[in-house]
């Protein structure tokens, strides 16, 4: 740098404190535009969780079906990954080859599951369980409620009671309705017998109905063997028809002819 450059004013160093002056308006408009973005970022954000929400719930509906009636899927995996750190040599109870059936059924209908649990953190794997959860309650409660209309049109049909049973009333039914009774009546037991009959409706201690019985109506023409009560076992008509009303379609439920 020469003498003379040396020598000029240095232009002065702008106060960042100070604000440039611009029309309100536009300030207005630039707030405006980017509340808009943030609005719109947060709409798919929702849509994209709803669509998360919506495809596990879908998804969860078939394993009350065909996967654990009752069991956690958490339990389900917990004990897959027991097998895997003990390895094929790792003894195991009835309780959990139980379990581990049920895991094998799970991956088969839900494929996409083993690679979820590897790459999502554990508050995400919660969340997708309890919609995997919400699916298959909600199934099996669509399913008690079809089912709940359907069987008083079945006995009615099977049994010719007296008195139809109606769908819509729960105070004529169990052990009050001479039809309901005899399918309910424990197989060991004779509804004909009017004392199996007094003491099952008084609820005596000689004929408490548990679930330690088989109900009669679980049996083929729902009479059971006394001398083997596993004879005809689970080979009802009206089984074969609650089967069929959920794993196909209520209409079907009509063809089931009892052979």
């Amino acid at each position: 740098m020469s003498v003379s450059e040396s020598n000029l004013p240095q232009a002065p160093i702008p106060d960042a404190s100070l604000s440039v002056q611009t029309s309100p308006h536009s300030r207005a408009k630039r707030k405006i535009a980017a509340l808009m973005d943030e609005i719109e970022i947060l709409k798919q954000d929702k849509v994209i969780k709803q669509r998360k929400t919506t495809y596990y719930v879908s998804q969860g509906r078939a394993i009350r079906r065909i996967v654990a009636l009752y069991t956690p899927i958490e339990d389900l995996i917990v004990e897959n990954d027991r097998r895997c750190e003990c390895g094929p040599s790792g003894n195991s109870t009835m309780a959990q080859d139980h379990l581990q059936r049920g895991y094998i059924e799970l991956a088969k209908a839900l494929p996409w599951l083993h690679d979820k649990i590897a790459c999502l953190d554990p508050q995400e794997l919660e969340d997708m369980f309890r919609k995997l959860k919400r699916g298959a309650d909600s199934a099996r409660g669509d399913d008690t409620a079809t089912l709940k209309e359907l069987v008083a049109s079945w006995v009615n049909i099977e049994c010719h009671p007296t008195t139809l049973i109606r769908s819509d009333d729960k105070h004529h039914r169990g052990f009050v309705s001479d039809a309901c009774g005899r399918l309910l009546c424990p197989a060991e037991w004779s509804w004909e017998d009017p004392v199996v009959r007094a003491g099952i409706r008084d609820r005596t201690i000689a004929f408490i109905v548990s679930e330690n019985s088989w109900p009669s109506f679980m049996y083929e023409n729902y009479k059971a063997d006394a001398a083997n009560l596993e004879h005809g076992l689970m080979k009802s008509k009206l089984l074969i028809m609650g089967f069929k009303a959920i794993f196909t379609s209520p209409s079907s439920a009509s063809e089931v002819d009892g052979e």
